[in-house]
């Protein structure tokens, strides 16, 4: 549950944070919003002249602004592109971002001087708004590691393993599959900085080896 307001008002706006975050979120700027409303009101006579000016103008634009909700609702906002939810998961020395083939990959530096790559590429898909497509290869598994793959999706927030077949061989992937109408950038970097992380260490338990 988010405990401060700005960690609210982010979570709220973030729909890959999970509807129980962002159910809590929202339940807590109500009690602010509710709270707040009640202080200014109580401070409408305060003995304070600017005290009391500085409130009935802050009661004022509260006012307007559900007024104007109202009358006029807010157009929903234009989705960012591919490219700028690519762009946005750059950070110098960490994460360096670049073109590959329709799409991206993310090369994501980690401890010990290991790195590992994860691609964002958008999916087309029949009659319905597209998917950005998050994903990195862990290598090949082995039956237990097939089970321990399966058993640790239930705790992992924003990714999960899949299975492919990549030409004949059997391939681990952490993959996260977003409408892209939804993605923000900050749930598409959080789930680079997750894939990166259980990517290169489930990668190293299988060979041993740092293939990005």
């Amino acid at each position: 549950m988010p405990d401060t307001l700005n960690e609210a008002l982010e979570a709220l706006k973030n729909p890959q944070a999970g509807w129980v975050t962002r159910r809590d979120a929202a339940e807590l700027l109500g009690k602010v919003a509710r709270k707040t409303v009640a202080v200014l009101e109580s401070h409408r006579d305060d003995a304070d002249v600017d005290v009391r000016k500085a409130v009935q103008e802050a009661l004022d634009r509260i006012d307007r602004t559900q007024s104007a909700a109202q009358e006029s609702p807010s157009e929903p906002d234009t989705p960012p592109t591919l490219d700028a939810l690519a762009r946005s998961c750059a950070k110098r020395g960490e994460r360096e971002v670049t073109a590959e083939g329709k799409g991206y990959c993310i090369t994501v530096a980690l401890p010990e001087g290991r790195a590992q790559r994860v691609y964002l590429n958008e999916t087309a898909r029949a009659d319905r708004p597209p998917l950005l497509c998050v994903q990195t290869r862990c290598g090949t598994p082995d039956e237990r590691t097939k089970l321990w793959a399966l058993r640790s999706n239930a705790k992992l927030s924003h990714c999960a393993f899949a299975l492919r077949d990549d030409g004949g061989r059997e391939e681990l992937l952490l993959v996260n599959n977003i409408d892209l109408r939804l993605a923000t950038p900050d749930g598409v970097k959080a789930a680079v900085k997750e894939m990166a992380f259980y990517g290169d260490w489930i990668e190293h338990k299988l060979s041993g080896l740092d293939e990005l």
